[in-house]
């Protein structure tokens, strides 16, 4: 006898069959609509597996990160700390290090050789890092080179032989691949070394370091091939492999003990027990990647529903008469919701299906794309089948949540009034907009209070990591997604808005405005998934340039960029003093013939003291004095220190991040190239080291006796203070200790000529004004303006030129200021690519869908008899109108996390790229409308004649 449960889970299953039947067949019948829901679906998805892929394909695992460091060796040691400092370390990263006791002093005592604690007959591998400066086909340049036995047979995966064979002598060598094209030379031709140890040698073989990218010119050679160093002054920057010898955990705590750490095969991929070693201070990878998954997530899940909805609503209309001929046989409104939200399911799991397999794909192809040969970019391709197929499962379930809201509606439909194929019209929802309103002005508060909050935060000292800042972060991600959600639902009061406003535009204008707007339900998901589409392209190009600024903040210019430099004072190591070179026009005219120079001029300061022998200056030095008031209060002259300032991490001392005392402190009283910080010339000396022209004020103070100074700490109430200081003084820091009065001081005004970035300069004055004050200056660098940044044979070009004339053997005698790595541009640009496939993805089959939906509305035009450039008018307005309402505005919604962060105070810099967000926000929605102008296409004759019957 059946139960009543077995009966229930009877029909329930054969419900679930009968839903599942008939969304099967439904895709099938609409082959075209179930493929771009799919393509819908799986665009994201794709997307996220792609970032998962490659995430974790950048992650090692334990054997590959031992590997790429010791290849096939056991084990591998260094010595970090003099002899009689014992520390403890990580058994992962040799980095990883802390003294065993905090207290104990710094000793000067000579580092422990680990070849002399290592048991006797232990095979031991030393490969020594260091550069060289050598003869390259267009001229000179400092390579890297590495002395040791780096082709043995143990150390390969860390080191792989490609070509020819192994040194035999010291007068043999190995380079890279890369190093060969940059000496131009052959397998078995010779190459110059020009310093330390000047030779020639000769290539016998190319070997490739896979820690380091293929790019990188790297020599290799035995021991002492270019350094010539003893072992003892190798000790402290060398790598001893060990290519049999196994340490244990215990073996590798008493080598701590000698200030020696140890990167352990057997210890890495069998470890002690978490919390007996220090850990290495980063963030577990996992824990990074799944924070960045579930914020992908979240915005994938939003993507995806409002894409995959909008279609899911209109396939909803067009299987209204299926629908209602299921109901009129007696299917209840459960049945009829579950046709449609099993069709969620179906097409989410192909389009998840189809999503993971284009992503995988996708993200062979960028890895092998941007592989720069370093093992350590790439250590392997790590598919994770357990993360994809929870992909996959997600896909299903946003596929069904996304059919939910349009699964509902299906649920409760007319059944006669869909038999008989009429249509009600729409009813304006008035309490829609105002509760769309109020959530919009809600999520912009959110989004913007979030950032306050942490501006506020940090003007306490408090850190970002607190229970604040994290309230703070979840603000600002999801008040944008609040705000979206506010205007999807004022999307029919801006589209009744955006109808009024063009009422006296042409007829196709006045048409296609008037249906999106008295038709919310076809134009507002097409309006929502541009709206989203952009908003997320925007989010990521203005956090990319906000981090892109925020790391440019940290690089220190040496000059203006695009400029280079040449010393004309350099360090003889055969006298071993500060040599200047007796006609700088040589430099001047070497620039120009080797580099593609605009404008280029000897520039003039005052002797320093660096690099000096106290003894052999008897003179007074100059020195640039900050006052107090202008001293970060960290500093213990400033009137402002505290004891507070001690700790770091006190509020005192996090607030010294935002004192723009503090700002640059590196740039100042600063010479780190023999040039000195006082320089002397005219104003066209001055404008060459601005990059443009002074300004008025500091033009007439540099022709009155004054100083433009380049950073404000100089100055104080219009004027600049220069003390002088005996050469013994200035070497004791007497200068900076405060505590004795200078042998000479004078004030002069004063101004202040900012540049884009802080550069080496400190201040200007005219040679009369030197002269006045008793300062002698001489020649110390050639500047020059470049008009393209140059190639590594240009400068090699270059370098060889200065030294003929210098008669030096230095690699680095000409310098070249490129600024900071630049990465937010190409991506932005890249971000704004895939958001134009989106968006006209989406746009397609959102107006598409909605065309088709309005089909009747075609068939009433024709009948009338509009022209065919009527019908494409509506189609062309109809499309500008809903894309370019949803592109400004999700431009505005995607600029506002990035605007709230970079209040003042807070964490990044507001700079978004204006160029990128312009484009989507105007030219995206113009490019959508032109293809929708071209591709509308006449109303089907079937359609005319079902109007007139």
């Amino acid at each position: 006898m059946k139960t009543s449960g077995s009966i229930k889970r009877r029909g329930l299953l054969a419900r679930l069959r009968i839903a599942v039947t008939i969304a099967r067949r439904s895709s099938l019948r609409s082959v075209g609509t179930s493929a771009l829901i799919i393509s819908l679906i799986a665009l994201p998805i794709a997307g996220m597996a792609g970032v998962i892929v490659v995430a974790a394909s950048m992650q090692p695992t334990v054997g590959e990160r031992i590997d790429d460091q010791l290849g096939k060796s056991q084990g591998m040691l260094r010595t970090v700390v003099p002899a009689g400092m014992p520390i403890r370390q990580n058994p992962f990263n040799t980095d990883a290090w802390i003294l065993k006791s905090p207290n104990q002093n710094w000793t000067t005592n000579p580092p422990t050789d680990p070849v002399d604690v290592l048991p006797t007959g232990t095979r031991v591998l030393p490969i020594f890092p260091s550069t060289a400066t050598v003869t390259t086909a267009t001229g000179v340049a400092s390579l890297a080179t590495v002395e040791g036995e780096a082709w043995d047979s143990s150390l390969a995966g860390r080191f792989d032989l490609t070509s020819g064979r192994a040194p035999r002598s010291a007068d043999e060598v190995m380079v890279s691949a890369s190093a060969l094209t940059r000496l131009g030379v052959v397998m078995g031709g010779s190459m110059t070394v020009r310093a330390p140890d000047p030779g020639t040698l000769t290539v016998v073989g190319v070997l490739e370091d896979r820690s380091v990218p293929s790019s990188k010119e790297v020599l290799f050679g035995e021991v002492g091939t270019f350094s010539k160093l003893d072992a003892a002054q190798r000790v402290g920057t060398t790598q001893y492999f060990l290519p049999d010898f196994s340490l244990n955990w215990a073996q590798t705590q008493r080598l701590n003990e000698q200030g020696i750490t140890a990167l352990s095969r057997a210890v890495a991929l069998a470890p002690p027990p978490t919390g007996s070693y220090p850990e290495d201070g980063s963030q577990s990878p996992r824990q990074s990647q799944f924070a960045g998954g579930a914020i992908l997530a979240g915005f994938a899940i939003f993507e995806i529903v409002l894409l995959a909805g909008a279609a899911f609503a209109v396939t909803a209309r067009k299987q209204q008469r299926t629908l209602a001929i299921v109901a009129s046989v007696g299917a209840n409104r459960s049945t009829l919701f579950g046709v449609l939200s099993a069709t969620g399911v179906v097409l989410g799991f192909l389009g998840g299906v189809a999503g993971v397999t284009v992503g995988v794909g996708g993200a062979a192809v960028f890895m092998a794309v941007t592989r720069d040969g370093s093992s350590t970019q790439y250590p392997g391709f790590h598919f994770e089948p357990a993360l994809l197929g929870f992909v996959i499962a997600f896909s299903v379930l946003v596929g069904w949540i996304a059919s939910l809201a349009p699964a509902i509606s299906a649920s409760k439909l007319d059944v006669v009034a869909a038999l008989r194929g009429s249509r009600r019209p729409p009813k304006p929802n008035r309490r829609r907009p105002i509760a769309g309103l109020v959530v919009l002005v809600a999520g912009t508060l959110a989004t913007v209070g979030g950032g306050a909050v942490i501006a506020f935060n940090n003007s306490l000292g408090h850190s970002i990591n607190g229970r604040a800042g994290s309230i703070a972060i979840g603000m600002i991600v999801a008040g944008p997604i609040v705000a979206q959600v506010g205007l999807m639902l004022c999307g029919p009061l801006i589209l009744r808005l955006a109808a009024w406003s063009m009422r006296r535009i042409g007829l196709g204008a006045r048409l296609a405005i008037r249906d999106s707007a008295r038709n919310p339900s076809r134009a507002v998901p097409a309006f929502a998934a541009i709206l989203t589409t952009v908003f997320v392209a925007v989010f990521a190009m203005s956090m990319l340039a906000s981090f892109e600024t925020s790391n440019a903040s940290n690089h220190q210019y040496s000059t203006v960029e695009g400029q280079v430099s040449s010393s004309v004072t350099y360090y003889d190591p055969n006298s071993q003093k500060t040599v200047t070179l007796d006609d700088p026009t040589k430099l001047k005219d070497a620039m120009r013939s080797t580099l593609n120079v605009t404008a280029v001029r000897t520039l003039s300061s005052v002797r320093d003291s660096v690099g000096e022998n106290p003894d052999d200056y008897p003179g007074l030095l100059p020195s640039l004095t900050v006052p107090d008031v202008n001293l970060c209060p960290s500093d213990t002259h400033s009137p402002d220190y505290g004891n507070a300032f001690v700790n770091p991490s006190s509020r005192e001392s996090l607030l010294l991040r935002t004192d723009p005392r503090c700002a640059n402190d590196f740039t100042i009283n600063t010479s780190n190239d023999y040039r000195g910080h006082i320089w002397v010339g005219d104003r066209a000396d001055l404008a060459l080291v601005l990059g443009h022209a002074p300004s008025a004020a500091s033009t007439a103070t540099l022709s009155h006796g004054g100083a433009v100074s380049l950073h404000a700490a100089y100055v104080n109430n219009g004027a600049l203070t220069i003390d002088w200081w005996t050469a013994n003084q200035v070497a004791n820091a007497v200068p900076f200790l405060r505590d004795t009065p200078p042998k000479r001081s004078e004030t002069i005004p004063a101004t202040v000529e900012k540049t884009e970035h802080p550069i080496n300069f400190g201040v200007f004055i005219s040679p009369s004004t030197a002269k006045q004050l008793g300062l002698e200056a001489t020649p110390s660098t050639v500047l020059a303006t470049l008009k393209s940044s140059p190639s590594d044979a240009d400068l090699d070009a270059a370098r060889q030129a200065t030294a003929v004339i210098t008669g030096t053997l230095l690699g680095d005698s000409v310098t070249v200021e490129t600024g900071p790595n630049l990465f937010a541009g190409p991506l932005a640009w890249g971000l704004l690519g895939l958001a134009a496939i989106l968006a006209i993805a989406s746009a397609a089959v959102a107006i598409g869908l909605a065309r088709f939906d309005g089909r009747a509305d075609d068939a009433t035009l024709a009948s009338v008899g509009a022209r065919g450039i009527t019908r494409r008018s509506f189609a062309f307005w109809q499309a500008l109108v809903i894309c370019a309402l949803g592109s400004l505005l999700g431009s505005g919604l995607g600029i506002l996390p990035a605007f709230a962060l970079g209040l003042p105070g807070g964490l990044f810099p507001f700079t978004p790229p204006w160029t990128q967000i312009a484009l989507a926000a105007i030219a995206l929605p113009l490019v959508i409308a032109l293809g929708s102008w071209v591709l509308a296409a006449r109303p089907l004759v079937s359609n005319r004649r079902m109007l007139v019957a």
